[in-house]
């Protein structure tokens, strides 16, 4: 029997040793995370691609992940120097106990400290104050929110206040706040504010000594909880109430590839905060499983097109004008990147160097990795001779001046024909007359 095994064994053994290096990618990789969370997705945070999602278009409650457009709408229209006075309406409309920074009615802050308060201590007054000194009242604010989440594509939104404390009616989904992530981090000042440890607020006309803000994203900071750091993570939002749960929309990177994670709904357990656990499963997920690359490097050679009126040339080289970098499975072959190229229509000298001549867009397994200008790698002369000579054939070739040149040269050969018979006609005359 044991000899019988052995041959099987071996051919086996030989058979998968044949086979190429990436033949079981797919199948090396590691599995997707078990999460908790009730919700969740991870996309790239450069493209959007959506590389996990649990029940992403379920409608939740977001708790203080709402302050993400909170920031985003302030930072867009406000000044980050400009001075606020805190009304009693905003202060005194949060209830106690919410998370706040202690802001006093008639406390003047800037936009920028209050921003910080926002994103760092999840105050839900200073998302009041600002508001108000935005647009006038919360309810205006509000508007806007809307507004722009609907600019945005967030589908399965409605923002009823600027902070994200409970109202049955205030929804959003795991990918809508991606999306809101994704936007939100094209800036650079909310980037450096959700990353940020700590902030420290001196003190101002209503206080004497300063204030020091800790940020509740325990993924990006030590200084409360020590559990739950990861060094990669790079922010941005958390968010608790006892009817949302533990909810987070975080980011993170590593060797040029940015991921966003988003986990609403963990509930609440004694001795862990699943929000945490969950993103940070996720961003390893993704990390294992998928790696940016360099698809084109700035000059290469990508394609070549055709050009009329050239000096002795009848083609020209075109070569990448920028890098192109695209996320891919780990250990993806390049060559099975496919690039599709659209040229300019009708392409004529005189040409120069860096003239964008059309682009080409790679894509892999239906993704679309991104697109490159494609731009003239050297210059093109015009030949004069040709260049006269086709617009000579050119302006004939025109119906305007076409029609005309027929009609004339009709005329001209029935005048032509018209003569001759006249002149037959007269010498026969002429020669009747001799007889």
């Amino acid at each position: 029997m044991k000899k019988r095994f052995f041959p099987v064994l071996l051919f086996v053994f030989v058979l998968f040793s044949a086979l190429p290096a990436g033949a079981f990618a797919e199948g090396n990789a590691s599995a997707p995370p078990q999460i908790v969370s009730e919700a969740a997705i991870l996309i790239d945070q450069d493209s959007g691609r959506v590389l996990f999602e649990q029940d992403a278009d379920k409608r939740l409650y977001p708790a203080s992940t709402t302050k993400i457009m909170t920031a985003t709408l302030v930072l867009e229209n406000l000044q980050l120097d400009s001075v606020v006075v805190a009304s009693s309406n905003a202060v005194m409309s949060i209830p106690s106990g919410a998370s706040n920074m202690g802001i006093l009615e008639g406390e003047q802050l800037t936009v920028e400290q209050l921003l910080y308060g926002v994103l760092v201590q999840s105050a839900n007054e200073a998302c009041n104050v600002l508001a108000e000194y935005m647009c006038g009242d919360v309810d205006t604010f509000v508007a806007k929110m809307n507004e722009k989440a609907q600019e945005l594509g967030m589908q399965n939104t409605k923002f009823l206040n600027p902070h994200g404390l409970h109202s049955p009616e205030h929804y959003s989904t795991a990918r809508d706040l991606a999306i809101l992530a994704r936007y939100a981090m094209q800036n650079e000042t909310f980037r450096e504010m959700v990353s940020t440890a700590q902030y420290i607020i001196e003190p101002t006309n209503k206080y004497t000594q300063r204030r020091v803000l800790n940020n509740t994203n325990y993924l990006i900071s030590t200084l409360q909880n020590a559990s739950y750091y990861y060094s990669k993570a790079t922010g941005i939002k958390t968010g608790y109430t006892s009817q949302a749960g533990n909810c987070l929309v975080s980011s993170a990177s590593q060797a040029g590839t940015n991921l966003i994670a988003v986990t609403l709904h963990a509930e609440p357990q004694a001795d862990a905060v699943y929000s945490f656990i969950d993103s940070k499963a996720l961003f390893e997920y993704g990390f294992s499983n998928y790696e940016t690359r360099t698809i084109v490097k700035t000059g290469d050679i990508l394609a070549e097109a055709p050009v009329g009126e050239g000096q002795g040339v009848d083609a020209v080289a075109l070569s990448a004008k920028t890098d192109l970098q695209g996320l891919l499975p780990s250990g993806t072959d390049i060559a099975n990147v496919t690039k599709t190229v659209t040229l300019n229509e009708n392409i004529l000298a005189p040409i120069a160097a860096g003239d964008v001549l059309g682009k080409a867009v790679y894509s892999y397994d239906g993704y679309e990795l991104g697109t490159v200008e494609l731009t003239a790698s050297t210059e093109v002369k015009r030949d004069l001779f040709i260049f006269v000579m086709n617009r000579i054939f050119g302006f004939f070739n025109l119906l305007w001046v076409k029609i005309p040149l027929i009609i004339l040269i009709v005329l001209i050969l029935v005048l032509w024909v018209n003569r001759r018979i006249k002149r037959k006609r007269r010498r026969r005359y002429l020669r009747s007359k001799r007889y």
